[in-house]
């Protein structure tokens, strides 16, 4: 598996791996306490939970570059990727955007008509909900202090419902960081993506998006609701909807109905 991962750097210092055969798929990373190619166990986890859509794709999966500075908006990194793919590819490409990469790309499809061909959201939708914005917003205060036992023990908040499953979530990440991404000196760019995603609202913007786009959401997602899913997809012209009714967060892109959702899609 290590051995067919390439790695290389875009137009702007966007990093990214490359794995699988067939058609490109520009797939934009939910957020990592670092922006830079993942390495070691951090490379393994990405290009695993990847494996079923290399099988039917060549994986182009970037990362946010390094060195973001206060004050980053989501239309700033949006920006950064649409000079990055147009220099890279000089033609419109398939992209999934994951998690707050969903929240990129559609500010990506939104701003740079004709980066873009066809577009999968999964697990991100216009804008947070309320309680996921305070969420990512004492998230980001508490890694700005350096207390990244509180942070990660807050930033599970947003992912399980129940007080057990958040401290246990809290101390695995906590506890993991260390192995998987090694020393993390700076928290900077991990602060500033959290406070770009907290700001974002696309909910006037909607309309301007003219490609297709596949809105993929779980129904116990606790970042988004149902209802922000729904207006995400019907605010956009050409938008199809899939609910995974069962599924929390991180579940919608482990859902059995994930790849094929997406292939069915892409291929149409």
């Amino acid at each position: 598996m290590g051995a067919a991962v390439q790695k290389g750097m875009l137009y702007g210092g966007l990093p990214f791996l490359t794995f699988g055969a067939g058609p490109t798929l520009v797939v934009l990373n939910g957020i990592s306490p670092v922006n830079a190619n993942p390495t070691g166990l951090a490379r393994r986890a990405a290009v695993l939970s990847l494996r079923p859509l290399s099988r039917r794709f060549k994986i182009v999966l970037v990362s946010r570059r390094p060195g973001l500075t206060e004050g980053t908006t989501m239309a700033d990194l949006a920006s950064e990727h649409a000079g990055a793919l147009r220099d890279h590819f000089g033609t419109a490409v398939n992209v999934l955007g994951m998690s707050t990469g969903g929240s990129i790309a559609l500010q990506l499809a939104a701003d740079h008509p004709g980066v873009v061909n066809r577009l999968v959201v999964a697990g991100a939708a216009h804008r947070l909900s309320p309680d996921a914005r305070e969420v990512l917003r004492r998230t980001a205060d508490l890694s700005a202090a350096n207390d990244m036992r509180a942070a990660y023990h807050e930033f599970a908040k947003g992912t399980s419902a129940s007080r057990l499953g958040q401290w246990l979530l809290g101390e695995l990440q906590r506890r993991l960081e260390p192995v998987v991404f090694g020393r993390i000196p700076d928290r900077s760019d991990w602060v500033n993506t959290l406070r770009a995603e907290e700001r974002l609202d696309l909910s006037e913007r909607l309309a301007e998006i003219k490609v297709p786009v596949l809105v993929i959401g779980g129904g116990r997602d606790r970042a988004y609701s149902v209802e922000l899913f729904t207006a995400t997809a019907d605010g956009i012209p050409d938008a199809t909807l899939r609910l995974y009714p069962k599924r929390g967060h991180g579940g919608t892109f482990t859902d059995r109905r994930f790849v094929s959702d997406i292939v069915g899609f892409l291929a149409a």
